[in-house]
């Protein structure tokens, strides 16, 4: 999957092999059901690989997780503040007189926030199960940003250190988190607070002098007795890795493939997960835009979208909806009226690999995922015949089996042009992957890259596009295409 994933595991076998006596602590994906089940289940994971599992109870994780993560960390660390809606769904009404609230049911935001709490120190007890006082801790994301406090109180002399993966917001946005004072606490814990970049480092530092009212320098805080020190260290790719994928068997297989279904069209490529903030609906608005402009293009170039797997809060309001199934880039109402001849469709194949857990568990469409095939039917509907499907093909999230790596190698390898629009990212290292392919193959690469994504600064030679001025976006695919 194009992520960090690669260089993760780069980096756990780094560390396996340092000699390090190294634990990892996580979460269980399977649920369990018994305590003698979860009892012998962390004794053999101790034992045979060290790791230290923490199981929470179905209703805390959904609380925790898709509560208070997804639905209030992600979006406001996404510079999205909470809307109307958001804040009424979070309050808890009064009950009426005589009538009686069992708290189990109520989902409001003290519940979540006791949830995020109960979680942080469900994972801070595990650690102190195995680890020693002096030890080197390393804390990942916004999920933990409680636990280097709570480390802290049991170990003085650990070494924390602690990795947000998402942005950090501005002051002025971060300021309407109602729990504001105790995470910043709960980060200024750590020894060491790592980050994308230097804007959201400078928002982490401007938080901290707003709401807590104490002096920052541009890579330390000091603030009762204890010095932080912060620093920006982004993630990136494991390019061998990314160069020998390009180049295996069964990457070349598909690229040979995919080269007679294209028949010479220009490919254009978005590879993004399902989330709001990755600027999908923009990219098709953008690409709408620039097929009505130019109605020829439609027979010179296909864009393929490929959606993998699910990354902010879902959104699933539509329960009547169409049960998910296998993609195919079929619209829903294709027109054939009209007459292009010798016009194939670039198909991909689905093999059963890379499922994604979260959706495939779900019996219905998100309303983002019903936004974005409504919107590639509408496109593609003004250009469809008996043998062509239209320009746009999009293989959704809910997909049983999305393209498998050496398919999505493939199509790194052989686009003309990556699109990579969010409109609020942490980092993105799909431009990296991409262009690390483009050079095995001794081609050039072109990027077009939200000024909004984390690695636009990376990217010297990128070109850069606001997502929501879609005319402009256009107007810069028709150039990159010419």
């Amino acid at each position: 999957v194009p992520d960090t994933m690669d260089q993760a595991l780069s980096n756990f076998r780094q560390v396996t092999a340092s000699g390090r006596d190294v634990y990892w602590v996580g979460s269980p994906i399977a649920p369990t059901s018994s305590a003698s089940e979860q009892r012998e289940i962390r004794e053999r994971l101790l034992k045979e690989r060290r790791y230290a599992p923490v199981f929470l109870d179905a209703k805390r994780e959904r609380l925790f997780y898709e509560g208070f993560c997804k639905r209030v960390l992600w979006p406001l660390f996404h510079s999205s503040p909470p809307t109307t809606e958001d804040t009424i769904a979070r309050a808890q009404p009064p009950a009426a007189p005589g009538r009686y609230v069992d708290e189990g049911d109520v989902e409001g935001e003290a519940q979540l926030w006791a949830a995020y709490q109960g979680a942080n120190q469900a994972f801070a007890d595990a650690v102190r199960d195995v680890a020693q006082d002096g030890d080197l801790i390393w804390i990942q994301d916004y999920h933990f940003m409680l636990l280097p406090q709570m480390l802290r109180g049991f170990s003085t002399n650990a070494k924390l250190g602690f990795f947000l993966h998402v942005p950090f917001p501005s002051s002025e946005l971060y300021r309407t988190l109602p729990f504001r004072e105790e995470i910043l606490r709960g980060l200024l814990a750590a020894d060491l607070l790592g980050f994308q970049t230097y804007d959201y480092a400078r928002h982490f530092l401007s938080s901290c002098e707003m709401v807590l009212g104490i002096e920052t320098s541009p890579d330390h805080i000091e603030h009762e007795g204890h010095l932080t020190r912060v620093c920006v260290c982004p993630v990136g790719i494991e390019p061998d890795v990314v160069r020998a994928r390009s180049l295996a068997a069964p990457t070349l297989g598909a690229i040979r493939r995919l080269e007679g279904q294209l028949q010479g069209r220009a490919l254009f490529l978005g590879v993004d997960t399902l989330d709001p903030t990755k600027g999908l609906v923009h990219k098709l608005l953008a690409f709408e835009e620039l097929f009505a402009a130019h109605p020829e293009l439609a027979d010179e170039l296909v864009f393929v979208q490929v959606v993998l797997g699910a990354g902010g809060p879902a959104t699933d309001d539509a329960a009547n909806e169409t049960p998910q199934g296998a993609v195919v880039a079929k619209p829903f109402n294709q027109r054939t009226d009209s007459a292009r001849s010798g016009a194939r469709q670039l198909r991909l194949d689905h093999e059963a690999a890379f499922q994604s857990k979260a959706l495939r568990s779900r019996a219905v469409f998100s309303t983002l995922e019903r936004q974005l095939h409504a919107m590639v039917s509408r496109i593609n509907s003004q250009y469809a015949t008996l043998d062509f499907e239209g320009p746009v093909q999009y293989f959704g999230a809910d997909a049983r089996a999305p393209p498998t790596e050496a398919t999505l190698a493939a199509l790194f390898s052989l686009a003309d042009v990556l699109v990579i629009t969010p409109i609020r990212d942490g980092m993105n290292v799909v431009p990296f992957e991409y262009l690390v392919a483009r050079e095995a193959h001794k081609k050039l690469g072109a990027v077009l890259l939200s000024e909004f994504a984390g690695c636009a600064r990376s990217l010297g030679g990128a070109v850069l596009v606001n997502p929501w001025d879609t005319r402009r976006f256009s107007t810069l695919l028709y150039r990159l295409f010419r």
